[in-house]
């Protein structure tokens, strides 16, 4: 989807999504898979950039799925 125009105001000044570290999206020359323990270790410093370092990770699922797939613009999209 391609979006046009400008921002309003109440986008410009809401909080943007934590974004995973460039380390595990960025690579020079090649891909690189990686591990279940980096994996792991991508979502846990998302996660605790989020804040939802202290709920379990069902709740995180949960939240995620909500926040991402659930909202009224997902749904209105598909």
């Amino acid at each position: 989807m391609v979006v046009y125009g400008y921002p309003v105001e109440s986008q410009k000044n809401r909080k943007k999504p934590a974004r995973f570290d460039d380390k595990y999206i960025v690579f020079e020359n090649k891909y690189h898979k990686l591990t279940k323990e980096e994996h792991r270790e991508m979502h846990k410093s998302r996660n605790e950039k989020e804040g939802f370092e202290n709920r379990n990770t069902n709740e995180n699922i949960k939240a995620f799925c909500k926040r991402k797939y659930m909202s009224d613009f997902a749904l209105e999209m598909n």
